[in-house]
């Protein structure tokens, strides 16, 4: 689970990537032609500033979604982009041109900017909300350009604009990308801290983490909290028999059918060697032993495919409650207390704690 999860970053990482290289070189050649035409002394031209910076805020759409999708939506930015930059490549003069730009700005700024907003709330990433403000900063922008265009006819001023706002906005999605991806490897690596790398399941540090919250929320609501741990009955045979690779591949299908057994809110962790531990928020005693019944009987029922035929497996565990005064240590040594007695009885069984 972890392993995939971790994967899955780095691909995601290195789409982004890709797309921004994309962005970076649209800007970059933007910027280079405009600094050929400004330093060998022609008349002002924006042409291909313009034009880059339409290509490259193409780009960020895709950046913004982390990869590309083709639908009715990329389709219809697909199309505008293509008239836009066409427009501005056959525009008649620099006074069109200008008001090509400064109308291309306050539809797709203001659209991407919609969309880095929603990914800042959704993905709480601070490097959404720096690039949703390189997209605010043209916006802004464009409304003076349009007031000069329009009101004052200064072109001068809007060409001046139009610099400022290519310039902030490319440097400020950088640095935003740049934040965005710093901030997704250390939420990675800080989630591998507190998993562990064979199930995906809470390591102890990451249960404990966690179970302050829940502790936070039970004495704030009055509710009881439960715990189940779980054995894998005779795991080291599995282990002496078929050797340390299947070993594994046990655990983790475990693991994988107690992840799917219990709810959303339930915290799951990987206590030991073959032990894992369930933690039941807002739950009594009767409650937990209903999921330790379900868990005890689909591990039972489970068959796990291995190079020379199947593993069956059963499981002991043990339950225990707390309301008030809620201490982790305390739950789970009452929980094994109870699956210590669930071992004594002959195992693939479900013990209560009881004093």
């Amino acid at each position: 689970m972890l392993s995939s999860y971790l994967i899955e970053f780095k691909t995601r990482s290195r789409s982004v990537l890709n797309i921004f290289r994309i962005y970076f070189i649209f800007g970059f050649f933007g910027w280079l032609f405009f600094g050929l035409v400004e330093f060998s002394n022609v008349a002002v031209n924006i042409l291909w500033l313009a034009v880059s910076f339409s290509s490259a805020s193409f780009m960020l759409y895709f950046m913004l979604s982390d990869q590309f999708r083709f639908n009715i939506y990329t389709s219809l930015w697909c199309l505008s982009h293509l008239i836009f930059i066409t427009v501005e490549i056959l525009t008649p003069s620099l006074d069109f041109l200008l008001r090509t730009f400064t109308l291309y700005v306050f539809i797709h700024m203001t659209i991407l900017a919609y969309i880095a907003n929603r990914r800042k709330k959704k993905a709480r990433n601070i490097g959404y909300g720096i690039i949703s403000l390189a997209l605010y900063i043209p916006l802004f922008l464009a409304v003076l350009q349009a007031y000069f265009l329009i009101g004052e006819k200064n072109t001068e001023i809007v060409v001046g604009l139009s610099i400022l706002s290519a310039a902030t906005s490319y440097s400020l999605v950088a640095l935003g990308f740049i934040t965005m991806l710093l901030v997704l490897e250390r939420n990675a690596y800080e989630s591998q801290a507190h998993r562990d790398a064979l199930t995906g399941l809470y390591n102890r540090w990451g249960l404990d983490s966690a179970f302050d919250l829940i502790s936070a929320q039970s004495l704030r609501e009055n509710t009881e909290v439960s715990a189940i741990i779980c054995d894998i009955d005779f795991f080291k045979t599995v282990n002496d028999t078929y050797g340390h690779d299947i070993g594994d591949t046990v655990l983790k299908s475990c693991a994988l059918m107690i992840h799917k057994v219990v709810r959303a809110s339930d915290l799951c962790s990987r206590y030991g060697g073959e032990e894992f531990i369930v933690i039941l928020p807002k739950t009594d005693i009767l409650g937990a032993k209903t999921v330790a019944d379900k868990i005890r009987s689909k591990v039972e029922s489970m068959e796990i495919q291995i190079p020379d035929g199947t593993v069956q497996l059963t499981v002991s565990l043990g339950v225990s409650c707390q309301k008030k005064e809620i201490d982790i240590d305390s739950l789970i040594k009452m929980a094994d207390d109870a699956l210590y007695q669930a071992k004594s009885n002959g195992r693939n069984q479900v013990c209560i704690y009881s004093e």
